[in-house]
């Protein structure tokens, strides 16, 4: 089965460089709002017949428009949310290099962490709940899905999907990837 994944248009926090993981809901930023466009034309050859996203609003504020403007279905999956980092969300990207040695991004493009010590989730944890969306995905073969989420969750689906890392994955990037 054939998946599309994007992930959301440009937040406040991402400009900042803070982690914004599955706790800090920030919103898309004005620079982010100008990408919902972009991202349309992007995506306007793939054919899809459902658009999933994150219960997160930054994915819902860039997933609603392109489910308006395509007449599918949105359905909301708390299984897409990001990666929860505990205590490192909200904090500059480089928090976490003076524990992990590397700053939040390079240490999401590793599928190799644990956040458990600090009120987030594992790598094991993140792995499984993504691996039961997509167990519900493979039960309807018939779907074209489109999947708007996070650059940890995306990280994740491509490792999934290809057997290979992922580095650093900007905002509003689109995949297809086997499921």
């Amino acid at each position: 089965m054939k998946i599309y994944v994007m992930r959301h248009a440009k937040t406040v926090y991402n400009e900042k460089e803070l982690i914004n993981g599955s706790l800090d809901d920030d919103r898309l930023s004005p620079a982010g709002m100008v990408q919902i466009p972009e991202l349309i034309e992007a995506i306007k050859g793939i054919r899809f017949t459902t658009i999933y996203t994150s219960t997160m609003v930054r994915a819902i504020e860039t997933a609603q428009p392109i489910a308006d403007y395509f007449h599918v279905p949105l359905l909301k999956d708390s299984r897409l949310v990001e990666v929860d980092l505990g205590s490192f969300n909200g904090q500059p990207w480089e928090s976490t290099t003076p524990i992990f040695g590397l700053n939040s991004s390079d240490l999401l493009s590793t599928c190799e962490y644990n956040f458990r010590p600090y009120g987030g989730e594992s790598a094991s944890d993140t792995q499984s709940r993504l691996a039961s969306f997509i167990a519900s995905l493979k039960k309807k073969p018939k779907e074209k899905p489109l999947i708007i989420c996070h650059g940890g969750t995306m990280r994740w689906l491509y490792f999934m999907g290809t057997g290979e890392k992922y580095g650093r994955i900007p905002n509003g990037t689109v995949f297809e990837l086997d499921a």
